[in-house]
């Protein structure tokens, strides 16, 4: 795979302070999530390629396996960009739940640590001994 897939066919413009619009970071995220799906999804051919025999009736000719893996980078791209329940959805949806977290994070970044510290510690189970609460392993009951 030459890795060389289309990225939507715009860039999107920063705001004033440097940052982009939300908008622009969803489609972004888009864009990347697809793209990922179709990297993917080409793998995926590439694999199920080498699990064909190359004995047959046609001979191998110049420039077939180029041509082959052109084909199978291009299926995948269009298999990705057009897919709404595939890897690239999925992960868009999950990512751009977090969009806000990481804005928050880089906007104020003590906050987002306290955040996070917090809800560790709000995680449900036994809590992790003290040392003085634990036993002396070298005293003998």
């Amino acid at each position: 795979m030459t890795g060389i897939m289309p990225t939507g066919g715009r860039n999107p413009t920063p705001n004033a302070d440097g940052t982009l619009s939300k908008a622009a970071q969803l489609e972004r995220l888009r864009t990347a999530s697809h793209r990922l799906e179709g990297l993917f999804v080409s793998k995926l051919f590439e694999a199920m390629r080498a699990t064909v025999p190359h004995e047959g009736l046609v001979e191998d000719v110049p420039g077939q396996d180029t041509f082959t893996a052109m084909l199978d980078e291009r299926m995948a791209e269009i298999t990705a960009n057009h897919s709404r329940n595939g890897v690239g959805e999925s992960l868009y949806r999950q990512l751009s739940r977090r969009l806000d977290a990481v804005q928050a994070a880089s906007q104020n970044p003590t906050t987002a640590a306290d955040s996070a510290l917090r809800q560790a510690s709000e995680i449900p189970g036994d809590p992790i001994p003290k040392a003085a609460d634990m036993p002396d392993p070298m005293l003998k009951s």
